[in-house]
């Protein structure tokens, strides 16, 4: 194959993916983030921003029932805050080390410290109040 035919065809192929996350948003957004033990220091500690983190487990039915909650406040919350979500089975540092002892769990950072926390589903407007108040 031709050198240059190759690379147009890399630039059309990057220029439709750009294309369409424009057109079309919500295939291209990742509006809560997975972090992990290795990454929730620069991801959460270190954020410049608050930020919510979502402690959850693929197994647990009440973290999938509060899933598009959180996914709703992260698109709502845009640009003012960070969402990130922490696997506690794959991330057992972190949740050992925040006293994750129950799923789901809210935590709401703020500078590198827990201003806000709650276990368990919560309603919109109950996260909405804290994240309003995070940004204060």
């Amino acid at each position: 194959m031709n050198l240059k035919l190759l690379q147009k065809a890399i630039v059309f192929s990057a220029a439709a993916f750009c294309l369409i996350a424009m057109l079309f948003p919500a295939l291209a957004d990742e509006s809560v983030k997975a972090s992990s033990d290795a990454a929730f220091a620069k991801d959460v500690v270190k954020a410049d921003k608050p930020v919510l983190v979502d402690f959850y487990a693929d197994w647990c039915q009440p973290c999938r029932k509060l899933s598009p909650t959180i996914e709703a406040m992260a698109k709502k919350y845009a640009g003012k805050i960070d969402f990130y979500k922490i696997n506690v089975d794959q991330s057992p540092k972190i949740s050992e080390e925040y006293k994750v002892n129950a799923i789901p769990a809210i935590k709401i950072f703020k500078g590198g410290k827990v201003i806000s926390e709650s276990v368990g589903t919560v309603s919109e407007a109950s996260i909405d109040a804290r994240l309003e108040n995070a940004l204060k």
